[in-house]
């Protein structure tokens, strides 16, 4: 059932606020331009004035002007106006003089309340005034009972007529909106609000009252345009919990300012579409507060008392297009409905009505357009009930929300303010030169920028593209008519406007119309080098236009948002350009008198730098090459420097892996290096097979080589254990046709190409454990078809496949996979394979896919495609063989691990929980590598480790890391293999105070270890008479998982099951593109009780995220 709140029919809006002041009078109730007034001192002068306007002889009902800029006078004259009974109609001095006469002739203003400073100001002509900063003493009165069902407020909103139309908002309404008891927002005596909205903006009666009602701090904005480039520091300095922000405003912030909303907890945003792309980047960076954090994406006309419905940003999809409106709030109703008022169905459009407690009293002195617009609710069990039909356009989704889809007339939204196009083209066609006019929202969705266009005629003959003349005096007659928000930011004459087959003016056609491109090309001498760069910025921010050194940036388009872009793109240029600066001196010459161009320098690198920077481009992609730049800051990991490794001996630089790990800048990287003639000319030659072993090699072998150890250690596990452990079993769904001779000849080929999977172990008729590689591929194929096969058969028949696919491979049986296809419909297959873990690490695995696929899809095609050659697998044996005969590794983990031994471990019941990062967590642990130039591999690792100690209540346990051995060296990259091993690392906890502490201490204690990566985990286990850790730790990006479904071959529906014997088993896995990483914990619950697994699972979770969010929060 729907959640109530039940309002007294005497709650009041001033009434409330009393009740505040007598909770704690001397709490700090507005802060304005560094003055402080509390709670008890707004009471006193808002009473005093209140007093005052009684003797005026103003009460119930009455409408009081308020022609005051923004300061905590306009709040107390707005609390004084209420305290007798009155509606308060702010007057924004700003306002051009017609229109603010207009409001307070047409609202039957009884008084305006103002400064002294304006007593000469030709608005207040003929109306009875009182200014606030003369009332001295006034006899006490005894003040008004004023009854919920009052006015408040009055805004004016453009009209359709031509004319602006009043709304008259009640207290019952506003009480309603601001309540503690409403669930879109924490309202609360120990917030902080922003009043940044203007005060003719109804979102402004939110934040005032939102404050005020509830025993908050009202924080003020600077009323000039440079209150919008002081947010960030303002945000900040007085520390604002709720923020009440129109799209427009918060795009640009995100785009350009997006540190500014990282303090603020609450954030609403609201007056017109958002954008989902800046609500996850938003969400992205956005660090997570100690109380809650909030982010609503909010909706409401102004008859709706600001706003009827909140959705919350964080439930978004990651595939969503646009926001939903949500859910409305308490108290308020939303529906959908056709033009017989009937609810639509999921899928079907209609009007959005609003209903409920929300529903302003109606448009003021106009009970024609009041009936036509506010209908009776006939879905309301309230006698009188009302309903507003917004004339917006929605859709309702399968959930039961609606989306917005556009407006039903010609109203439109620029910057969060409601425009009726009707009333511009009223004020334009108010010049006597016009003829006809139609004026458009013109929408550029890429920078995000709305601006009215005005297309007219004029009475004269067309001889010209366009009358300076004409279209002066069209914009001075527009600026005396209509607030700034209303100005077009283009006047297009035309000869005739273009019209529809009905003979009206084609909009539609106007819209997409754009005027031809007139750049002038910048004649020397005519513009400086300074004028000629801003006009460059003014164009990509404003669009084309004449440049000439008078150009105006407001004549041209420009508003307090697009500055702040210009002002942003400036800075990226090295000029330091103030808003201040662009509003005192607008034209383009002014502007650049004081600007200075940074100097041009070259980035400085040496001929290697320049050389390897290069490469990095060509494996990281595009980054600013400077000398500091850092690999792992720009994404760089151990599989990346693989690559780079490569292509830099290609181009005669020798990098040894060690190097990139310990200094990893261009700079430091290039003073180690070392030329490719001396580094190869010091490698010997180091045979793996004896003479006597290479006569017994049978006819059908092609090669051989020693086992490695890691590849000894799971054959002698699973042969004494008796399990299928160390096997994996893999199903994907292909996005193929499945033709079975093809795909049969693929795997051959493929199997041809990477001599693993022909391989077969021999364990007794060798001097040592041999890898035996047969001449001929024989992958078998077990072909099937799903398609008469329901979804529970399917399923069923899913199932006994991988159990069938899991049963232990024999070691000595080449080959140790097995592969099972299934037809699932025309266009695709499913696609299952197992093998033994000792011939196939991730890495590997997922090369092999790619690859297969890859060459099945360009086979079915008829086409061929190329692939580079691996690097020989013989060549990590003998590296691992090199690492065995290491005297300092040796010792290096004897001391290293002095104490560090557990117990020898038996498989006994193991249980897997998975997790998964979300996306939003990722990219800010990704700003995190940028920051603090630490990898997201030492990053995981640290909250790996952090989590496991306390799970295990042992805080200096060893914890086992796996690493990647392959070779440094072209197409090692793309050898199918294992190339693993697994190395000890502990961390001292004691001395990390931060997450980046931990986590640097994480990097610092892998490149400590680097140079012995190599050194079996077997033979550590020999030194120390025991396994060195329990718990392991692996991080795997796999770049190829990425590449299947960005080209399409596969979806995200995987079943990947694997069998380990180690006693904690934690692997993190970036593969899941779009997705968030993945978190798969391992463990024997029999040893660690049950629940364990998932209880590791959700900790590790946790603590990734206040990695990301609270990198300076004490652990």
């Amino acid at each position: 059932m729907k959640e109530r709140i039940v309002l007294h029919e005497r709650i009041v809006l001033h009434e409330q606020f009393d009740a505040m002041v007598e909770n704690a009078p001397h709490k700090i109730a507005i802060s304005a331009h560094h003055v402080e007034m509390t709670y008890q001192n707004v009471q006193d002068r808002a009473t005093q004035l209140a007093y005052r306007l009684m003797e005026s002889g103003i009460g119930a009902e009455d409408v009081v002007g308020i022609y005051i800029e923004r300061s905590s006078d306009m709040i107390i004259a707005m609390l004084a106006a209420l305290k007798v009974g009155a509606a308060y109609l702010a007057l924004p001095p700003d306002y051009p003089t017609e229109r603010l006469r207009y409001m307070i002739t047409d609202s039957r203003a009884r008084l305006v309340l103002t400064r002294t400073m304006m007593k000469d100001s030709t608005v207040i002509e003929n109306v009875a005034t009182v200014y606030i900063d003369e009332i001295q003493s006034v006899v006490p009165k005894i003040l008004p009972q004023v009854t919920s069902q009052q006015l408040a407020y009055v805004i004016y909103t453009s009209g359709s007529t031509g004319r602006p139309k009043g709304v008259g908002v009640t207290h019952h309404g506003v009480a309603n909106l601001v309540s503690q008891k409403q669930q879109y927002v924490h309202f609360g005596p120990n917030e902080k609000i922003l009043q940044l909205a203007p005060a003719a903006f109804d979102a402004s009666a939110f934040e005032i009252w939102g404050a005020l009602t509830n025993g908050a701090a009202l924080v003020l904005a600077s009323p000039s345009y440079q209150a919008i480039d002081e947010l960030p520091k303002c945000l900040v300095e007085h520390g604002i919990t709720i923020l009440l922000l129109t799209p427009a405003l918060f795009h640009v912030l995100v785009d350009y300012r997006e540190e500014a909303l990282d303090s603020v907890p609450q954030l609403l945003v609201g007056g017109d579409a958002m954008s989902v792309t800046h609500a996850f980047k938003y969400l992205s960076r956005k660090q997570k507060p100690d109380k809650y954090f909030l982010f609503n994406n909010v909706y409401g006309p102004t008859e709706g008392t600001t706003l009827v419905s909140s959705y919350s940003m964080s439930s978004l999809s990651i595939d969503a297009i646009k926001s939903p409106l949500g859910k409305p709030i308490v108290n308020a109703e939303m529906y959908l409905l056709d033009e017989m008022l009937r609810p639509v169905r999921p899928g079907e459009r209609g009007e959005i009505y609003i209903g409920g407690q929300s529903v302003a009293r109606g448009y003021l002195y106009q009970p024609g357009l009041t009936s036509l617009r506010f209908l009776p609710d006939p879905f309301s069990t309230q006698p009188g009930a009302r309903m507003f039909a917004t004339g917006d356009e929605g859709v309702l989704s399968n959930d039961g929300l609606i989306e917005f889809v556009g407006r039903l007339d010609d109203q439109v939204k620029v910057r969060g303010h409601r425009v009726e196009l009707t009333e511009v083209e009223h004020a334009i066609k108010s010049c006597q030169d016009v003829s006809a006019v139609c004026v458009v929202l013109n929408i550029d969705s890429d920078r995000h920028v709305e601006q009215l266009v005005a297309h007219y005629t004029t009475h004269t003959d067309h001889t010209t593209y366009k009358s300076t003349d004409v279209e002066q005096a069209i914009v001075t007659r527009v600026q005396a008519l209509l607030p700034s928000y209303m100005w077009p930011s283009q006047f297009i004459q035309h000869e005739q406007l273009p019209l529809t087959s009905s003979g009206k003016v084609d909009r539609r056609f106007l819209m997409g119309w754009k005027e031809a491109e007139r750049l002038e090309e910048v004649v020397s001498g005519e513009l400086s080098m300074t004028e000629a760069l801003v006009a460059e910025i003014w164009q990509q921010i404003l669009g084309p236009f004449d440049v000439v050194p008078d150009a105006d940036f407001f004549a041209l388009g420009g508003d307090s948002l697009l500055a702040i872009q210009v002002i942003a793109e400036a800075e990226k240029r090295g000029l330091n350009l103030t808003l201040s600066t662009l509003f005192r001196t607008s034209t383009l010459r002014e502007m650049c008198k004081d600007l200075v161009l940074p100097e041009q320098t070259d980035n400085g690198l040496t001929e290697d730098e320049a050389l390897l920077a290069k490469i990095w481009q060509q494996v990281l992609g595009p980054f600013d090459a400077v000398p500091e730049a850092d690999f792992f800051s720009l994404g760089g990991d151990s599989i990346l420097a693989i690559q780079v490794i490569a292509e830099a001996e290609k181009q005669g630089l020798m990098i040894e892996l060690g190097t990139l790990f310990r200094n990893p800048t261009l700079r430091e990287v290039c003073r180690g290096l070392a030329q490719t003639e001396e580094a190869l000319s010091q490698q010997n030659e180091n045979p793996l097979i004896n003479e006597t072993d290479k006569q017994r090699l049978p006819v059908n072998i092609e090669t051989a080589y020693p086992a490695t150890r890691l590849q000894l250690g799971m054959l002698f596990e699973g042969l004494y254990s008796g399990k299928a452990i160390y096997l994996d079993v893999i199903a994907r769904d292909v996005n193929l046709p499945l033709d079975e001779k093809i795909f049969h000849d693929t795997l051959q080929a493929i199997a041809k190409r990477h001599p693993v999977l022909r391989t077969r172990f021999d364990l007794a008729s060798f001097s040592e454990v041999m890898q035996l590689v047969e001449s001929l591929p024989s992958l078998p194929l077990i072909v099937e078809n799903y398609t008469n096969l329901d979804d529970e058969q399917l399923a069923a028949r899913h199932e006994k496949v991988m159990v069938e696919l899991s049963r232990p491979f024999d070691p000595e049986e080449a080959p140790l996979m097995r592969v099972h296809a299934a037809t699932l419909n025309e266009g695709q297959f499913r696609l299952a394979y197992a093998f033994h873990h000792a011939i196939l690490d991730g890495w590997s695995e997922s090369v092999f896919i790619l690859e297969l696929l890859r060459l099945y899809q360009s086979n079915l095609a008829g086409e061929s495609v190329l692939l580079e050659q691996p690097a020989p697998l013989s060549e990590f044996v003998k590296l691992e063989r090199e690492a065995l005969s290491n005297d300092k590794a040796k010792q290096f983990f004897s001391q290293y691990l002095a104490k560090g031994k557990t117990d020898r471990y038996q498989d006994t019941d193991h249980r897997k929980a998975v997790s998964v990062l979300p996306e939003r967590t990722v990219k800010q642990l990704l700003k995190n590598v940028s920051d603090w130039g630490i990898p997201l591999k030492s990053m995981f690792f640290a909250s790996f480790y952090l989590t496991t100690a306390h799970q295990l209540q042992d805080i200096g346990f060893v914890a086992g890391m796996s690493v990647n051995g392959r070779p440094e060296r072209e197409g090692a990259d793309l050898t199918l293999g294992l190339f693993l091993n697994h190395i000890p690392i502990k961390l001292n906890l004691d001395f990390a105070n931060n997450w980046q502490v931990l986590a640097r201490q994480a990097f610092d204690a892998e490149k400590e270890i680097l140079p012995f990566r190599r050194f079996p985990y077997s033979e550590i286990q020999t030194l120390l008479g025991g396994p060195p850790f329990e718990a392991t730790f692996s991080y795997v990006h796999f770049h190829s998982r990425n590449e299947l479904l960005e080209r399409g071959l596969v979806n995200t529906n995987e079943d990947v099951r694997d069998h380990t014997s180690l006693p904690i088993r934690v692997e993190l896995i970036n593969d899941l593109k779009g997705e968030g990483i993945l978190i798969n914990v391992t463990a024997d619950e029999r040893r660690y009780g049950t629940g364990f697994a998932l209880a590791l699972a959700e900790r590790l979770s946790e603590k990734i995220e206040d990695m990301a969010f609270l990198s300076g929060q004490i652990i």
